[in-house]
């Protein structure tokens, strides 16, 4: 039992089923059931009554509730008061690997990430790589010097794959997929949101990420007709938005994982969602600085850093 577990059942308890909390946690429901089996047998009681619509809360399950709650308001604040000076971080010469998806990668904020890490902990090298989400799974798997910013769809095939039960995907980020078009093209001056089918009927120009599949959208464009695709650039983002920018193709991207300049983005009527997550093994909460950044990571996008569990090393 860690605070992560507890945690789901905090989420179990608030959506009062185990699918929608598995859902909303980016975790397999076989997986949530066994780690709410684990707890209520540590703890000899049952907190959950199993309906055929969900799960209600027992007796035993209110009172101990209650006290979760409290031991993850104390660990927060012992999080806190105990927070390594910065004798400790200047003490670091570790290095550490970040991966984010080729292609595919929020600039800005890895920038940003990257200058905060580098003010905490001068001396830790932090890598950044690129690398096809494929990979991913193997370089984090069993690594507690590694993290890696992904992105999972269940609407587009190429970003629905399996989420890994030994990993941990916390979401950060669920992001809309757009048309982009050149901010001046008679497009964008039409479109107020545009559908596929619509979409499908201009000149279109789609990402190849070099590893055999069809290219990022494909399938999710054949689905709503004939694409009208005019070229496949593979390997050369510059010239991928230079045709965007020249304002005779259009193509399709997740908000704001793009580059901006000279395009505009027009919503998809169909809404279309990506979610951007941050995938790491759990024994990275043993490593000091690897948890540090997975913190910065959080913080940067705006979610809650996440508390170390009771027991575990800094």
């Amino acid at each position: 039992m860690n605070t992560d577990h507890l945690q789901y059942v905090l989420a179990v308890a608030r959506y009062r089923s185990i699918n929608q909390a598995a859902e909303a946690l980016h975790l397999h429901r076989p997986y949530l059931s066994r780690v709410v089996s684990g707890i209520e047998k540590q703890l000899g009681l049952v907190l959950f009554e199993r309906l055929p619509k969900g799960v209600e809360l027992t007796p035993e399950g209110v009172y101990a509730l209650e006290r979760i709650q409290e031991a993850l308001a104390i660990l927060d604040e012992l999080t806190t008061h105990f927070a390594p000076s910065e004798a400790c971080r200047l003490r670091c010469h570790d290095q550490l690997s970040l991966y984010c998806p080729t292609k595919m990668r929020p600039r800005s904020q890895l920038i940003q990430i990257m200058e905060r890490y580098r003010q905490q902990f001068p001396n830790v090298s932090l890598k950044v790589t690129e690398k096809p989400q494929a990979e991913l799974m193997a370089c984090l798997s069993g690594c507690q010097d590694a993290l890696a910013i992904v992105v999972h769809s269940t609407q587009i095939a190429r970003l629905d794959w399996p989420l890994p039960e030994q990993l941990r995907f916390i979401p950060i980020r669920q992001l809309p997929v757009v048309a982009l078009a050149a901010a001046d093209s008679p497009l964008a001056q039409q479109y107020q949101s545009i559908s596929l089918t619509s979409l499908n009927k201009q000149n279109l120009v789609l990402v190849d990420a070099g590893d055999g599949q069809p290219p990022l959208f494909y399938e999710l464009l054949s689905s709503y007709g004939t694409p009208k695709i005019a070229h496949v650039v593979s390997g050369n983002m510059p010239l991928f938005y230079e045709l965007l920018q020249s304002g005779r193709y259009v193509s399709l991207g997740i908000a704001s994982l793009l580059h901006q300049d000279g395009l505009r983005q027009i919503p998809l009527r169909e809404q279309i969602t990506a979610t951007v997550g941050l995938m790491f093994d759990p024994a990275v909460l043993d490593h000091f600085p690897a948890k540090e950044l997975a913190d910065i990571i959080l913080e940067q996008f705006d979610r809650e850093p996440m508390i170390i569990p009771k027991g575990e090393k800094r």
